[in-house]
């Protein structure tokens, strides 16, 4: 590995501690109402030139705004399509998928529910193992080694906080071996203006 190859990785790396930093310390962001389909049209179009051999698309079941920071949903939408190229044989498929979903707490607390949106990755890759699935979004963790390609172990947990930061969930499913045809991550946001 050349002096450049590794100096990149180690400032990407202080890049993704950076956001982090700023998201736990509960940094502002600039917020407006995002369309989410033209985020994840554009991050998708930046992905093909990166990988043009892999099938990637964009199904839009609705209109999906939300008020947030576009800079930070677009790096969701890139980080979730990096972890397919890094983590799937080649030429694996993914769809990002955008829908329309009640978003709050549907039990007996109270919680107010409010019209939500979700925002998935899916890939028809070999899935997680599912004793790695209650790790994936925690800092650091690479799972296999010999899958994890040169990834900090950021990624995923970069997911999670900025879902945070947008009073949001994200959630992982597609344990390898369960037969579910890969593995599918899930941002849900409530819907904004």
């Amino acid at each position: 590995r050349g002096i450049t190859a590794e100096a990149l990785r180690m400032q990407r790396l202080v890049d993704d501690l950076l956001v982090l930093a700023r998201l736990d310390g509960g940094a502002r962001h600039e917020t407006s109402a995002v369309d989410l389909t033209a985020v994840a049209r554009e991050a998708v179009a930046a992905a093909r030139v990166t990988d043009p051999d892999r099938a990637l698309s964009v199904q839009a079941e609705t209109a999906a705004t939300v008020r947030g920071d576009a800079g930070q949903l677009r790096r969701v939408v890139d980080n979730l399509l990096a972890n397919v190229r890094t983590h799937t044989p080649a030429g694996t498929a993914a769809v990002v998928v955008i829908g329309a979903e009640p978003f709050g707490d549907t039990g007996d607390t109270g919680a107010r529910v409010v019209p939500g949106v979700t925002l998935a990755v899916a890939d028809d890759g070999p899935g997680i193992p599912a004793d790695a699935l209650p790790h994936v979004l925690d800092r650091f963790y690479r799972g296999d080694p010999a899958h994890s390609g040169d990834g900090s172990g950021l990624g995923l947990s970069i997911v999670a906080a900025v879902a945070r930061a947008h009073g949001g969930t994200v959630e992982v499913s597609g344990a390898s071996g369960a037969g579910t045809g890969g593995t599918r991550v899930t941002l849900r946001l409530p819907a904004g203006r």
